[in-house]
């Protein structure tokens, strides 16, 4: 039980976001985010995110040579289980998942317009692949009184992951 606790204090600790306007002037940055449920001692829905941003206003110099423009890599990895396990998962309970991707995006700052457009693709993969398993049941070995979870086999089929996204923010 001190194990846990001292691993949920470290964890929390070290996970806790500090929020503030986006600077389009700063060098190259990296950023770490972890969740994870063993503050709460489950494993249900989403139950574990890690997300690292490596953001560098000199990658890919291809987009807005005419604006500031903050550009970045995402590279995350989450994972989520049912609610109930070692048994039959209902039809209507979140399967066993977990998706691995990478991420390019741009942040462009319009002064003159007031706005910020954001552009990202995403590109990675869910299913046996992306490394759910093994993820999860190594937090679980790093905790006393915590199984191995063995039922991964009922998880989402492996697939590609593609996604664009497009956000405008205005003052």
């Amino acid at each position: 039980m001190i194990m846990r606790i001292k691993i949920s204090l470290v964890f929390f600790l070290s996970t806790q976001a500090i929020f503030g306007q986006v600077d389009f002037g700063a060098a190259q940055s990296i950023g770490l985010n972890w969740d994870n449920d063993v503050h709460f001692a489950t494993d249900r829905y989403y139950t574990n995110g890690l997300i690292v941003d490596y953001r560098d206003p000199k990658l890919f110099k291809i987009f807005y040579k005419n604006h500031q423009t903050q550009k970045g890599l995402i590279l995350e990895h989450k994972i989520y289980t049912p609610a109930k396990y070692n048994q039959d998962i209902p039809d209507f309970d979140r399967p066993f998942a977990s998706s691995f991707t990478l991420a390019y995006y741009t942040k462009d700052l319009r002064a003159a317009e007031q706005i910020i457009l954001t552009h990202q693709l995403q590109i990675g993969l869910q299913g046996r692949y992306s490394g759910g398993k093994t993820v999860q049941n190594f937090f679980h070995s790093l905790l006393s009184n915590s199984d191995e979870i063995e039922d991964w086999q009922f998880q989402m089929s492996t697939d590609l992951i593609l996604n664009y996204g497009f956000e405008l923010e205005k003052d």
